[in-house]
């Protein structure tokens, strides 16, 4: 590394269910970051919410909204980003994540997402006779990207929203400071 400008933003991938907007708040709370949902900035952005662009526009106009507000956000300092499930799909964005931030994978079981989802409808990719088979599909497709390109990996099945923030805030003051060993 010895890079003395390196960004150092948490950037929280994974599935949808995952726990990236909890964790992201809980985190940037503990850590008196700023926190930054990219669902929610797009949506803010639009108008209208993540279900209505899927409707209006299809995933692909989602997708190319995503990368720009990745292009926005990925330059900004200290902050705690959650990205949608499908964000890292694209190399670019990958790219630009990982320019500045550190990426951690949320990782979920299918089984986790079907108990936490039950009963929600706003996942535009879920709306299918059968959510289920679905989300299998989805998070096998996405599951070898979601390990390649993080540089963590941490478990939310069966654990609380606080354990999994103490874990990622421990992880990257680890980083930091090996970091500051090299550089110095």
């Amino acid at each position: 590394m010895g890079n003395t400008d390196i960004i150092w933003n948490i950037v929280l991938i994974g599935f949808m269910a995952s726990g990236k907007t909890t964790v992201g708040e809980i985190l940037a709370k503990r850590m008196e970051r700023d926190f930054v949902d990219l669902d929610i900035m797009i949506e803010a952005a639009e108008g209208v919410s993540i279900n209505e662009i899927f409707a209006t526009h299809g995933e692909g106009y989602f997708r190319d909204l995503e990368s720009r507000m990745i292009e926005e956000v990925s330059d900004k300092e200290d902050l705690i980003l959650a990205v949608g499930g499908g964000a890292v799909m694209r190399k670019k964005s990958v790219e630009r994540l990982k320019s500045g931030g550190i990426l951690y994978l949320l990782a979920i079981d299918a089984a986790e997402v079907m108990s936490r989802i039950e009963g929600d409808r706003s996942r535009p990719l879920l709306e299918t006779d059968d959510s289920e088979r679905r989300v299998e599909e989805l998070l096998e497709k996405r599951l070898a990207v979601y390990e390649e390109v993080s540089d963590c990996e941490v478990s939310t099945v069966g654990r609380e929203p606080d354990e999994v923030a103490e874990e990622i805030e421990r992880d990257f003051q680890v980083r930091v400071l090996s970091v500051h060993r090299e550089v110095y």
